[in-house]
């Protein structure tokens, strides 16, 4: 038996990709018989937390987005550091395994290295994009945001990368010869639901957060086409965001409000998958996307843009891999041929069997105890 210590930047109450992973890991380490608790910025000592809260009020008083960021990548460092110092010595921890490459330095130094680290990166792009994307940088200050990745992977000394594309996307902030691995996320399969041959009203599900990345407006547009055409369905977005009031306003002007509807976050998502008739992906860019895993392992058949790393999740045939230049119309016309039963089955027989045999949540466990032990050879 190990004792793992997860740790991430991202609240055990989130709903993100990394949160579900890190959620999900926990229950199969303990299933198998492993100790295995989760380590967030919540965590962190009272006292610590309100210097830091008047940390990040010293945004106002800057008001640009590098101090922004600075400041950001200070507080999340310094929340998971003396959170991971707090629970040090409450158990003999074998491992620790960081979330992002953050939170693994920060535990690494609060254990001063005495504990093997391992670090998954789930990011979408790489992390310096990311920032790149969601602050206004100058060159230069990009320069230090690179670098600063660059110093944290430095001293990671094994990696784990949720699909190729983001691995070969990140190359360049790696140190030469820096041990990694390429292990999918996992999910628990529970057999192919029986899909209705003609339903009353087509239903469709798009998962995620509601911002301008995860493209939504892309299938909204599509909607209208199939609105056009006369055909009866129901699309239903589920998670909340930035966008939502915006895409709330696009229905409305498109008068779809009879056809789409945002649910927010919900509990019980597999249950919505399996009474659903198609799932579509518009994402702009993934490092995996667990929300199409999650529809493969109920056998829903899936529609994705093959942006990011969603292509390595279909078969060969790549049965359901749409272009990431289609448009709304070509978009709904490949919806109108799911109406079809037999092309829906073909669907779901490729992909259910292809991502089950690969995608499991036994396998993620296998790969991923393979590199603790890996790791505790080396200590």
């Amino acid at each position: 038996m190990m004792n793992i210590l997860l740790v991430s930047q991202m609240d055990l109450r989130s709903t993100t990709g990394v949160a579900t992973y890190y959620r999900a890991l926990k229950l199969e380490l303990e299933a198998a018989g492993h100790y295995a608790e989760v380590i967030t910025p919540e965590h962190t000592p009272k006292w610590v937390s309100f210097l830091l809260k008047l940390v990040r009020r010293s945004r106002i008083v800057f008001r640009s987005d590098y101090a922004a960021l600075y400041i950001s990548e200070l507080v999340y460092f310094v929340s998971v550091y003396f959170a991971v110092r707090k629970v040090r010595k409450k158990k003999a921890w074998d491992v620790i395994h960081g979330q992002d490459p953050s939170s693994s330095c920060a535990a690494r130094y609060a254990v001063r290295g005495k504990i093997p680290v391992l670090t998954t990166c789930h990011y979408n792009d790489t992390p310096v994009e990311e920032r790149r994307l969601k602050y206004k940088l100058s060159v230069k200050q990009l320069d230090k945001v690179t670098n600063w990745f660059r110093f944290l992977f430095s001293r990671l000394e094994s990696l784990i990368f949720v699909s190729e594309y983001i691995h070969d996307k990140s190359v360049y902030l790696l140190p030469q010869g820096v041990k990694y691995q390429v292990i999918p996320n996992g999910v628990r399969f529970y057999g192919k639901t029986d899909l209705v041959g003609k339903p009353e009203c087509f239903t469709i599900v798009n998962t995620g957060t509601l911002e301008d990345r995860k493209n939504q407006v892309l299938l909204i547009e599509a909607a209208v086409h199939l609105k056009a055409k006369g055909h009866l369905f129901r699309i239903s977005f589920l998670g909340e965001g930035p966008a939502r009031n915006r895409l709330e306003q696009t229905v409305k002007e498109k008068g779809l409000q009879d056809h789409i509807e945002f649910k927010g976050h919900v509990s019980g998502i597999l249950d919505l998958y399996r009474k659903a008739d198609l799932y579509v992906h518009t994402s702009l860019n993934e490092s995996w996307g667990l929300c199409v895993t999650e529809s493969f392992s109920v056998g829903l058949p899936v529609l994705a843009l093959a942006n990011g790393g969603i292509p390595e999740q279909f078969p060969p045939s790549r049965d359901g891999l749409l272009n990431p230049a289609t448009n709304a119309e070509e978009l709904a016309a490949h919806i109108e041929i799911c109406y079809n039963f037999d092309i829906r089955k073909q669907l779901q027989e490729a992909q259910y069997a292809y991502a089950s045999a690969r995608f499991s949540s036994d396998h993620m466990l296998k790969e991923t105890l393979k590199c603790y032990e890996g790791l505790l050879l080396n200590v």
